[in-house]
């Protein structure tokens, strides 16, 4: 029997394009990741690759790219620029494991539990990165910056993971009710900061400590009220369905 061919590039690119088109996203995984996404799905089945395959590497590459941002020391864009280079590159496999899941024939519960799990990872150590340089790498930060990253820190990293794990239900719950609503475009251009391909810029600041501090404070309080705000309304349609 003989063995089935790998497709080529332009065949894959082609089927990866003929699937249910994924709308609702915020502009820069929608207009930018996404795409980039299915150019490196299509090579991805080009080569053989899997999809558990890129899981796992877009989970190295995410760990390579914490532990330069970990090490960035004050001006060093030499290291700040290529973490953060690590995290869009794992950012982008991130988004084409699924699409090679579906061309190939290969979706399940597995490599979606596989995913997920590797996303939450990823949410704790790039925070714990960000609150490790500001605490303990910036002595010439004075006053309460320090504690004020850590305090952002703590409330970012809950605020993400309650976003990832209830917003994933959420979808989850209301798609076994029959219900595919998507947010409107002028909700996501509102609640742009909770994209994580926005949030993995903050990685370009680390050489400018106190640029970085203040950034990142103030990122972690707009994601805090947007995360409120879309968990609120979350259970607000959820309570509206009835039991």
């Amino acid at each position: 029997m003989q063995a089935k061919r790998p497709l080529r590039f332009g065949e894959a690119y082609g089927l990866l394009g003929r699937g249910k088109k994924a709308q609702g996203a915020y502009p820069y995984t929608e207009y930018v990741n996404r795409p980039l996404g299915r150019v490196a799905a299509a090579l991805a089945l080009r080569l053989s690759v899997s999809a558990n395959t890129l899981s796992v590497l877009s989970m190295i590459v995410t760990v390579i790219g914490v532990v330069l941002a970990a090490s960035t020391g004050p001006s060093e864009y030499v290291r700040a620029i290529p973490a953060y280079l690590l995290l869009a590159i794992a950012y982008v496999l991130d988004s084409a494991d699924g699409p090679v899941a579906r061309v190939a024939g290969t979706a399940g519960p597995a490599g979606e539990w596989l995913d997920h799990t590797f996303d939450s990872i990823k949410i704790v150590l790039l925070n714990g990165a960000f609150v490790y340089v500001v605490a303990f790498t910036s002595p010439g930060l004075a006053g309460a910056v320090p504690e004020l990253a850590f305090i952002s820190g703590v409330l970012l990293c809950a605020a993400q993971n309650s976003l990832f794990f209830g917003g994933t239900l959420f979808v989850k719950m209301r798609q076994a009710s029959g219900d595919f609503a998507r947010p409107t475009y002028v909700g996501r251009i509102l609640f742009w900061p909770l994209d994580w391909g926005v949030f993995v810029m903050l990685t370009l600041l680390l050489p400018t400590r106190s640029l970085f501090a203040a950034g990142y404070s103030l990122y972690s309080g707009l994601l805090v009220i947007a995360a409120a705000a879309r968990l609120s309304r979350y259970f607000r349609r959820l309570a509206s369905s009835g039991p």
